[in-house]
């Protein structure tokens, strides 16, 4: 995408610049978006989702993925999420932080509504790195721990894309 842009560094793309546009045109371009959702619950499950080894570890997708988050202090911080829905039901939210983080959080959920509804298994999130695009791991060994699948999908590479957890 840096390079489709002309650009050195990922923050310089329009997909940081403008969150507005840029992430949509990023999402239209390479994906067949069928729906733009103004908040999670109309693309992802509503619910609860929950981790494989600890099912007391919850999270609600449209708890996180929303357009205001908050910092350790609790003052408001534009996140700028951006919501998709794919034709085969897979919702995809990039939670992309206003000079407060250098990482995009991104959750992907490859069955959108539909069960089983556990982290690691229909539910991932990763983050982007937003200076140099790179996918990171900040979650290592977390696989199957937490709710939103944050660790899984470096674990599914270095297993052959098996759910071995």
């Amino acid at each position: 995408y840096m390079t489709e842009q002309g650009k050195r560094r990922f923050d310089q793309t329009d997909f940081i610049k403008d969150t507005n546009y840029g992430v949509a045109n990023f999402m239209k371009s390479n994906f067949n978006v069928v729906k733009t959702c103004s908040n999670a619950g109309d693309c992802f499950y509503d619910g609860y989702y929950r981790a494989i080894k600890d099912p007391d570890n919850k999270i609600k997708i449209s708890d996180v993925c929303t357009t205001v988050s908050y910092d350790h202090y609790g003052t408001p911080i534009e996140t700028g999420a951006r919501i998709f829905a794919l034709p085969n039901s897979a919702a995809i939210c990039f939670n992309i932080y206003k000079s407060v983080n250098t990482t995009i959080d991104v959750y992907v959920d490859i069955n959108g509504a539909s069960g089983p509804n556990i982290g690691g298994r229909d539910l991932f999130m990763y983050n982007v790195h937003q200076i140099t695009g790179n996918i990171q791991d900040t979650a290592p060994g977390a696989c199957g721990y937490l709710a939103n699948g944050l660790g899984c999908i470096a674990e599914l590479e270095n297993n052959d894309w098996k759910m071995n957890y």
